[in-house]
């Protein structure tokens, strides 16, 4: 119903006051950015002018830093229809900022707690141990220590000093001792690499050059968990602005033995393909099931558990 009446509005109606009035009907309906307004609790400035403090629902309290650089790429802004379309009442907290200030961690606390958009293939559980390949700040790496609790176990990694200092505060606010912070990036290979500044936390890259870079560890999956004593995980999240082909190059013997399922952010660009029509061929050739959703990668093998139900990891 949802789709049919977006494509309705979109192709058949011209422009003009009915066409308005049906855009103002969807999205009252139906919009995303309402959804996580009814998730925050509260919105308050943080320990620096650069950064704000919300509280969830669920309790969990996140500082989250502002892009910096002005940013378009991102759904959460005050020029998109869910926000200019959408009512007044139900967007009582996000009005009370500069959401496109903020629009990079925004949006990334909408795909986590709203969308669920790493959940679609396999839903976290109590007791799993999760890997957060590029954690960012923390958004998914509080939410995913949330759902697994402390018989569970996190490993967040990231490799971009500003990241991680955000990341560490907001483990410590929230009191997550079984989140474990691993300051690498994610490769092929152990050694170094360039990681170049984006305008925001969200889109710093060892893909893609620029006049603005760190000197960052690098590492494999696989080397970073026999370091830390690890051998089978749950589930993998990846989100790392185009070196998930590297990242992943650096694991198939991991993920040819253990079958962990996977969400990847795969829509970046290399060498003028997306990075998921580069990475299906390599699941497929270790007897993972591929598919693509508004181009993120959910990877997994089936087996039958004992309660009958599917899962995605051996």
């Amino acid at each position: 119903m949802i789709v049919t009446m977006k494509n309705l509005i979109a192709s058949r109606l011209r422009e003009g006051k009915l066409k308005e009035a049906g855009r103002h009907l969807y999205y009252r309906m139906f919009n995303g950015l309402h959804r996580l307004n009814r998730w925050i609790d509260s919105i308050e400035s943080g320990e620096t002018d650069e950064e704000i403090l919300i509280s969830m629902k669920n309790g969990l309290r996140l500082f989250l830093p502002a892009n910096r650089e002005p940013s378009g790429q991102y759904t959460v802004n005050r020029e998109s229809r869910e926000f200019r379309y959408g009512c007044l009442r139900k967007l009582n907290k996000l009005r009370q900022i500069d959401i496109d200030r903020y629009s990079a961690a925004l949006s990334i606390v909408k795909t986590v707690f709203v969308d669920r958009t790493y959940e679609r293939d396999r839903r976290l559980r109590s007791g799993d141990l999760i890997v957060d390949c590029g954690a960012n700040v923390g958004v998914f790496c509080l939410y995913a220590a949330r759902v697994v609790g402390p018989r569970g176990r996190v490993i967040a990694i990231e490799p971009e000093p500003n990241n991680l200092h955000i990341l560490e505060r907001n483990i410590r606010l929230n009191n997550l001792t079984w989140c474990h912070i691993v300051p690498v990036g994610l490769w092929d290979r152990r050694g170094t690499a360039d990681l170049f500044s984006g305008p925001d936390s969200g889109s710093h890259t060892m893909i893609e050059k620029n006049t603005s870079s760190v000197r960052v560890p690098v590492d494999t999956l696989p080397n970073i968990l026999d370091n830390l004593g690890i051998g089978a995980v749950k589930f993998i999240k990846m989100d790392i602005e185009g070196a998930e082909i590297r990242a992943i190059a650096g694991m198939t013997d991991f993920l040819e033995h253990h079958r962990p399922p996977l969400a990847i952010e795969s829509f970046h660009r290399v060498n003028g393909q997306p990075t998921h029509q580069i990475l299906g061929p390599v699941f497929w050739k270790i007897g993972y099931t591929v598919h693509i959703v508004d181009g993120y990668l959910y990877a997994r093998t089936e087996t039958v558990t004992g309660d009958g139900e599917r899962d995605g990891s051996h």
